[in-house]
């Protein structure tokens, strides 16, 4: 479908043009074409948005992803719904999710973080963020900052099951799995491309105190009904829906 699409296309909006020729090239895609990126979408956005107003097909591709998941994108899609202009998904290559599919973690419910913190302090937050997440995480980091973060990974109390891929949907792919202890020195000893890193969520977490989850509920009950507040609350701390109804129940609450 992608392929159609670019064949089909008035104008090729890309972040990067002479790489994405390659890959037009390779279907004989003679499309004209538009850099976008976040150095120029100020002048980029106009004339794109422009085009889809004269009713002119426009495709983005971005240089390697998919566009506005922790790639440039989200101020074209926001500018062209404004004025009314369809956006429609082409599904293609994400790293984040590639990963967590082949992680062998649970995928029922998980949190995409986008790019790790760089700064000392942010990432110390990170860490106790990742320590009370019962869901599974899902980040990207580069290579500049690796070895900060791969120390961070080492210092998590709850030992999780880590899974990193580096290059993913590219030529040199790679996939380690294991306990920091094991993945941390397999990713030190060679840091290069960027990082996709997918770790188990505290379980424990969600063994969360009862009273605390009643109190929310109440506040929540207000608005909302126990069906409702029991899912809303479930989603927050991981829980099973009937779970959450039932400590609910319990306390022998009505709208």
């Amino acid at each position: 479908r992608a392929a159609e699409t670019l064949q089909s296309v008035h104008t090729i909006a890309a972040e990067d043009p002479a790489q994405s020729a390659i890959l037009l090239k390779k279907f004989n895609i003679k499309a004209s074409m538009i850099r976008y990126n976040e150095g120029n979408k100020g002048a980029a956005v106009p004339k794109i948005v422009g085009l889809l107003k004269e009713r002119h097909d426009v495709a983005y591709i971005s240089e390697a992803g998919t566009p506005c998941i922790s790639d440039p994108g989200l101020n074209l899609v926001r500018q062209a719904l404004e004025e009314g202009c369809p956006v429609v998904p082409i599904p293609g290559p994400t790293a984040a999710m590639a990963l967590l599919s082949v992680s062998g973690l649970a995928t029922d419910r998980f949190i995409f973080l986008g790019f790790a913190p760089k700064k000392e302090g942010e990432l110390a937050r990170f860490r106790a963020f990742l320590e009370k997440c019962p869901f599974t995480a899902v980040c990207y980091v580069s290579p500049h900052h690796m070895k900060e973060f791969a120390a961070m990974l080492e210092s998590l109390r709850h030992d999780p099951d880590i899974v990193v891929g580096r290059e993913l949907t590219k030529l040199h792919e790679e996939i380690i799995r294991g306990k920091a202890y094991q993945v941390v020195p397999r990713v030190l000893s060679n840091i290069r491309g960027e990082y996709t890193v997918v770790i188990a969520g505290n379980r424990e977490e969600k063994e969360t105190n009862e009273a605390l989850i009643v109190s929310k509920g109440e506040m929540l009950m207000k608005k909302f009904s126990l069906k409702d507040t029991a899912w809303i609350l479930s989603v927050i701390y991981g829980l099973t829906k009937n779970k959450v109804y039932d400590m609910l129940l319990k306390n022998k609450w009505t709208k």
